[in-house]
């Protein structure tokens, strides 16, 4: 699953974006319109990371005037995560996700998000040229491999996945024999290969 993590003000609207009476949120029909494209050709799914999330109807106006939304990141207003830290915590519940993209004017995102992040100017709002670079970027394969790396909200805490090891095979050749022990080595290497590239 591809994820793009996106953020309203400064992303979808600028300063100079009319804001509607019926409901205050300022939305840009081209920016609007890009993010459209952007999951229309990429089939990326939209979590919402705005602080707009907190108010019920946001979602509905969003769909309507935007795209689907997939879900949005935590609803906890006790929570003082960073809106880096929020995304982390999303995406260590997510481990279907095989590469996401980061939509924001705030620059709060941890160390090894910031390959995913794509800053928006917040006086100018989302461009062509950065909607192709996410769109770039989300095709790419295998931005993320859960198996070996999981997010965590703290930056510096990772549980990384540790292969099979060249010693295996030593021990496995003195206790069954040179030959079984190579059989059954290359079998398990093989079956933890495919979990890492089968997401």
């Amino acid at each position: 699953m591809k994820v793009l993590f996106l953020d309203v003000d400064g992303v979808l609207n600028n300063p100079s974006t009319p804001v509607p009476s019926d409901n205050g949120l300022a939305i840009d029909p081209f920016m609007a319109f890009l993010v459209g494209r952007l999951v229309e050709d990429t089939g990326c799914k939209i979590v919402l990371s705005s602080s707009w999330r907190f108010i019920p109807f946001i979602r509905m106006t969003l769909e309507r005037r935007v795209c689907t939304i997939y879900d949005v990141t935590s609803l906890s207003r006790e929570s003082h995560l960073s809106r880096g830290e929020e995304i982390a915590l999303w995406l260590k519940e997510h481990l279907d996700v095989e590469s996401y993209a980061i939509l924001d004017d705030e620059n709060d995102m941890l160390e090894e998000q910031q390959p995913n992040f794509f800053k928006c100017l917040g006086t100018v709002g989302l461009t062509s040229e950065i909607a192709r670079r996410v769109e770039e970027h989300l095709m790419k394969k295998g931005e993320i491999q859960h198996n070996e790396l999981y997010y965590t909200a703290d930056p510096h805490l990772e549980i990384r996945y540790i292969p099979v090891s060249g010693l295996w095979l030593i021990v496995l050749s003195f206790l069954i024999g040179i030959d079984t022990g190579l059989l059954l080595y290359i079998a398990f290497s093989t079956y933890k290969w495919m979990q890492l590239v089968s997401w």
